[in-house]
């Protein structure tokens, strides 16, 4: 008995000592790396990265006005504006690139921030890269092998009407050969996304679209559908021709009572709702990696909003677990992600809205 007794006893406490052990916290995944504000700005957001880490964005001071920037080696370049204007973003640049890559954006003024220009920056010079004929364009994307994708008005075309363009590798805007056109019953197009086969990806009549290599919008072929409601946009498109973005579900918000999104991931095999975690309610997808990782965001309510990582082994994370904890940080958006994991976007940094990159560990 006093043997039964002292082996249950032993037992007992080796099961109290167990459960009453603290549980430690997983290793932190990512170093966050601050990119920093440009002289006179209160705030940045990052938007493309490089293979090598470089990464582009805006920078918004007290007023409307935004300046673009790069930013390589813990140095921010202020890129300037297009003559004429006031505003500048920049949204794009070549992957490969070592040094200085070619960026692309648009530069705007206050008085009408949606319009503007498209540009691409090369070593430092910014050139107009025109329009599909009509007086607005924007840019969104370059590949390595030098397409350019975004929106612009076109010719002769009633006021906000815009179509999707690709131009042919480092070139201006063709009118004649670069309007992508439309899906079928829609009157406009946009482009935000290219990779080096020319595939593209963007929305058209409020679809998610994907083209063939090198080819237009083909209404019949190129509507990926939504995961149930009326809405989606691809925002991004790796060498393999996934595309990841958001999508209306069929579910509809208690809060809000509107549809709530989903980030998606389309493949060979078709949609898939890549779903949310816990405490928040909608997802969306920004840009995903040849590697097929996702980033984006959570959503509630505004300004309750963090970034985000999928993949396929670990499903969908908030990347403010992923980082070290007290690192004062709360990254709202990952906007932006390179093959070797690293990603940029923008969150609050003390109170205050700065562009990330984050390092894998």
């Amino acid at each position: 008995m006093l043997r039964k007794r002292s082996l249950s006893t032993l037992i007992s406490l080796l099961s109290c000592a167990l459960f009453a052990a603290p549980a430690f916290a997983a290793p932190p995944e990512y170093a966050v790396i601050d990119l920093g504000i440009l002289p006179g700005a209160h705030s940045s957001a990052g938007l493309g990265i490089s293979y090598y880490g470089a990464t582009v964005g805006i920078n918004s001071s007290a007023v409307i006005t935004q300046r673009a920037f790069y930013s390589a080696g813990g140095a921010m370049f202020d890129l300037g504006t297009l003559p004429g204007y006031t505003n500048s973003r920049a949204e794009g640049l070549t992957e490969f690139a070592p040094f200085w890559p070619i960026i692309v954006g648009w530069s705007s003024n206050d008085s009408d921030p949606g319009g503007g220009r498209a540009f691409a920056d090369v070593f430092g010079a910014m050139f107009d890269l025109g329009s599909l004929g009509g007086p607005n364009s924007r840019a969104h994307a370059i590949a390595d092998q030098g397409f350019i994708v975004g929106e612009s008005q076109p010719g002769q075309a009633p006021a906000g009407i815009w179509h999707a363009f690709r131009t042919q590798p480092f070139s201006y805007i063709n009118p004649a050969t670069d309007d992508l056109g439309t899906l079928a019953g829609a009157t406009s197009s946009f482009a935000t996304a290219v990779n080096n086969w020319a595939m593209v990806t963007g929305n058209s009549g409020g679809h998610a679209y994907r083209t063939a290599p090198y080819s237009k919008i083909n209404p019949f072929t190129d509507d990926l559908g939504t995961l149930g409601g009326g809405f989606s946009i691809g925002f991004g498109i790796n060498q393999a021709g996934a595309v990841a973005g958001v999508s209306n579900t069929a579910l509809i918000s208690t809060l809000t009572g509107k549809p709530i999104d989903h980030a998606f991931l389309y493949d060979s095999a078709g949609m898939h709702d890549l779903g949310t975690t816990a405490g928040f309610e909608s997802s969306a997808a920004s840009a995903l990696n040849d590697k097929g990782q996702v980033v984006g965001s959570l959503l509630n309510a505004p300004p309750d909003v963090h970034a985000m990582l999928w993949d396929k082994k670990h499903g969908m994370r908030d990347l403010n677990t992923l980082i070290p904890s007290g690192a004062n940080w709360t990254l709202q958006i990952g906007h932006a992600i390179n093959s070797r994991g690293q990603i940029v976007g923008w969150g609050l940094h003390a109170g205050l809205q700065h562009a990330f990159l984050l390092q894998p560990l």
